[in-house]
């Protein structure tokens, strides 16, 4: 039987995960900001308010977290991501019924939460869809003028 765990996001856990990253999380990184995943974890860490990792046999398989939006102080905006590795697959029934608890935690701290998903990221546009984002038509968003859809939610 496969042992899922979700526990506060660690530096040590990011090495696993940025060197296992799922190919859609790596080419939406590197689209949208140019960054490594080892990189993206490490800064999405860093600015988070509220940081998770799962762990799946006590490996890390995806970290995911909150950050502010910038110049959000009077109605404060938070920005939802995760990138994670194949084995979110082993876990996927265990995490997609407690994702919205997740959301729920971010939304008592974030009145609104907004990003960003790479258009050809289909499995994440259907994840952030079943959990009640609502998604935007594609725009450029990406470095290089790649497509991604807007996504929002409110508490």
């Amino acid at each position: 039987m496969t042992k899922i765990d979700v526990v506060a996001a660690e530096r040590s856990h990011i090495n696993h995960i940025a060197e296992n990253m799922r190919d859609a999380d790596v080419a939406e990184v590197a689209a949208m900001s140019g960054l490594s995943p080892f990189d993206a974890l490490d800064g999405g860490l860093k600015v988070s308010t509220l940081c998770w990792t799962a762990l799946v046999d006590d490996k890390p398989c995806l970290m995911f977290g909150v950050c502010p939006a910038p110049g959000s102080i009077i109605a404060p905006v938070g920005i939802p991501w995760l990138l994670g590795t194949p084995d979110i697959k082993k876990m996927r029934r265990k995490f997609i019924v407690e994702c919205r608890d997740y959301t729920n935690i971010m939304l008592r701290h974030y009145p609104s939460l907004r990003n960003f998903v790479d258009v050809r990221n289909k499995t994440s546009i259907r994840w952030l869809k079943w959990l009640g984002f609502e998604l935007g038509p594609e725009i450029e968003a990406g470095i290089n003028g790649e497509l991604f859809h807007p996504f929002y939610m409110r508490g």
